[in-house]
Parts: structure tokens; C-alpha cells; sequence
């Protein structure tokens, strides 16, 4: 799943004419109807919140608080590196130790 994930994710952010670019209309991004399960991303890396200074000095941490309610997943540019994302999920605990578990055990692949 995280793989599936990682590359549609790659694949769509890297895409220089937009994520709909491969499709004719909008209708045909639902041509077998509505999926039964979205993800939603919130955020992006290109913003860079963790150097935006109004006057106050720059943030000690960034969260997108709209996760809460939203069922969506943010990523975010990291504080300490610009090769590396910040990745919100919000869950029920016993999921989240299934995401992060699963997750996890994706990225071994790459590593």
C-alpha cells in the first residue's frame, strides 16, 4: 500500500501539466463510478512553511489541523532537511499502529 501510494503520489507531483492532464473531461476520472475509497492530500513541499517568518520568528513545528475531520493525509516540506517530508495522519489508535506498521514495512523496500 505504501509503495502504491508513494508512486501515484510520485507520479502525480512530478507531472509539469497538472494531475489531470491524462484525461479528456472529468467525468472520465469517475467512468467506473465513485470510487469507494479517496484519499485527500493537504499541504505541499514546495511551500517550504519552515521559512515563513511574519515578523515573529520562523515556526518550531507546522500542522495542517484540517486532518482532523477530513480523513485526508498532509505532506509537508521537514524543518531539518529539504530531501525529506513531513507526512500528518490522523486515526483511531488502532489503526494508526496498522498504518504505521504497514507503512513502515513498505518503505523497507526502498531503504
Amino acid at each position: 500500500a505504501a509503495k502504491l501510494l508513494g508512486e501515484a503520489l510520485h507520479k502525480t507531483l512530478t507531472n509539469k501539466n497538472g494531475p489531470m492532464l491524462d484525461l479528456d473531461s472529468v467525468s472520465e476520472f469517475f467512468a467506473d463510478g465513485m470510487p469507494s475509497t479517496m484519499i485527500g492530500v493537504a499541504g505541499t513541499p514546495k511551500l517550504k512553511s519552515y521559512d515563513i517568518d511574519f515578523g515573529w520568528g520562523k515556526p518550531k513545528k507546522v500542522e495542517t489541523i484540517s486532518l482532523d475531520f477530513s480523513g485526508s493525509i498532509s505532506m509537508n516540506a521537514c524543518k531539518e532537511s529539504s530531501d525529506d517530508l513531513e507526512i500528518g495522519v490522523v486515526l483511531p489508535a488502532n489503526e494508526m499502529d496498522i498504518c504505521v506498521r504497514t507503512f513502515q514495512d513498505g518503505l523497507q523496500s526502498y531503504i
